[in-house]
């Protein structure tokens, strides 16, 4: 794939509701499910800003409620 049609596929991607309500999603799912957790995922969320989820977790209910 040449590099204007994969600007043009991550452009698109961007623009759909869908597609940045999966990204949002994948992480608050991580976050939530590793807090705690002895792994590298664990340690990585334990150094998240909390106000950074939350602020995620509006984004989200935004995207459902505006958006789809």
């Amino acid at each position: 794939m040449q590099c204007a049609q994969l600007h043009e596929r991550a452009g698109a991607a961007r623009r759909q509701p869908e597609t940045l309500l999966a990204a949002v999603e994948a992480v608050l799912g991580a976050y939530g499910g590793s807090r705690g957790a002895g792994t590298m995922l664990g340690q990585a969320s334990a150094m998240v800003d909390p106000q950074v989820i939350t602020r995620l977790g509006e984004l989200r209910d935004s995207i459902r409620r505006d958006f789809l």
